[in-house]
């Protein structure tokens, strides 16, 4: 030490110094300071790009793996998805959820009149015993109608989540409405309901408030043989129209499950989605 501060001391005033510890030398005395970093350097490129495709193939190839196990998963497993088709085309002042799920079980063993078997494919156990259903023709369960609600995505949201939190303080009985996010306000549950109800109604009663649809819904069947018959049936070749639209009907499988769907998204034009997802892809 005392060494280096000589040489610190010996050396003219107004030229920088610099002081390199013996610990810090990687012993390579032929050569240069500069010469080393460019060596670390180059070597630090071709790793880092080496990563870089490596973690690159990886990542595709864990892709794959979670779509193969995804459609090992559904084919051993039944899912909410598994029991809707999805449709487009329909009139867009359609908005009676009964009326079109009665027309659709009407069409649809119009399709496919024969009863279907149930005894082989659907059981109920109880009490010990197989309790057989009887076979019965096509059976829509219901239909869930793609409202356009892009512009009221907000109110209706908040009214949802408040609904959904009633509903779990009425199922549980060890919550109250304390545990909601309306505590504090001196309303029962059923006032919030009413309140709730009153607030959304305007959007399915004829008015200026009425919402619309998209002309896209989800057909729900009762069982998922009906689905896979009238999905194959469909793929042969059989068309459907509305009597009040001159649109073919298109139906095909529901591309996700039903709690991941962005309701509000089908408001959206068709460019604008495709706006959204550049935007957020880039």
């Amino acid at each position: 030490l005392g060494t280096m501060e000589d040489s610190v001391r010996m050396m003219p005033h107004g030229q920088p110094a610099m002081v390199i510890s013996p610990l810090h030398s990687c012993g390579h005395k032929s050569l240069s300071s500069r010469e080393l970093f460019l060596q670390f350097a180059r070597k630090k490129c071709a790793v880092l790009g080496l990563l870089y495709v490596v973690i690159f193939l990886l990542s595709l190839a864990y892709a794959r793996f979670q779509k193969l196990w995804e459609e090992n998963f559904d084919k051993k497993n039944a899912s909410m998805s598994d029991y809707a088709l999805w449709v487009d085309g329909l009139p867009k002042e359609l908005t009676d959820e009964g009326q079109l799920r009665r027309w659709f079980e009407t069409e649809f063993r119009k399709w496919v009149p024969e009863d279907q078997s149930r005894s082989e494919m659907h059981r109920l156990h109880t009490n010990g015993d197989d309790e057989v259903i009887q076979d019965t023709p096509i059976e829509v369960h219901a239909v869930s109608i793609c409202y356009d609600y892009f512009e009221q995505r907000g109110e209706v949201a908040d009214a949802l989540w408040k609904m959904m939190e009633i509903t779990e303080v009425r199922m549980d009985e060890a919550m109250n409405i304390d545990d909601t996010q309306v505590a504090g306000e001196g309303k029962t549950l059923d006032q919030f309901d009413c309140e709730l109800r009153e607030r959304v109604s305007p959007y399915f009663m004829d008015g200026d408030k009425k919402l619309k649809g998209t002309g896209q819904a989800y057909v729900v069947f009762k069982y998922q043989t009906d689905k896979d018959i009238i999905e194959d049936v469909y793929g042969r070749g059989k068309r459907l129209k509305h009597p009040d639209g001159g649109e073919e009907l298109s139906f095909s499988i529901s591309p996700v499950e039903p709690p991941n769907v962005q309701w509000w998204y089908f408001g959206l034009s068709e460019p604008d989605r495709r706006k959204r997802m550049f935007k957020f892809a880039g």
